[in-house]
């Protein structure tokens, strides 16, 4: 079995996350996280088209600080047939 990765939670910073993601996500990066766990890309109501600008927006915070992504939190509708990575699945339900 290959080791796990340690990731930081993003909902457990929520407040200073929206007060500045930049920044916020630098701190992470300085404090030696390696990878986090983003979350809530959109609601289940929220278009494609906006989930993949608001994961290609945290795609490129993400880049300047080196973060890599570990797993992700989103919410999709139920007739979705999105997938994420090769590793990863949603399913709705």
């Amino acid at each position: 079995m290959s080791p796990g990765i340690l990731a930081a939670q993003l909902y457990s910073v929520i407040e200073v996350l929206e007060a500045g993601r930049p920044g916020t996500l630098a701190r992470l990066s300085a404090l030696g996280s390696s990878h986090v766990e983003p979350f809530a890309l959109g609601l289940w109501n929220t278009s494609p088209d906006e989930q993949a600008s608001s994961a290609r927006a945290l795609r490129a915070d993400l880049d300047e600080v080196n973060l890599g992504v570990s797993w992700v939190h989103i919410a999709v509708s139920a007739d979705s047939d999105a997938c994420v990575g090769a590793d990863g699945w949603i399913i709705a339900g």
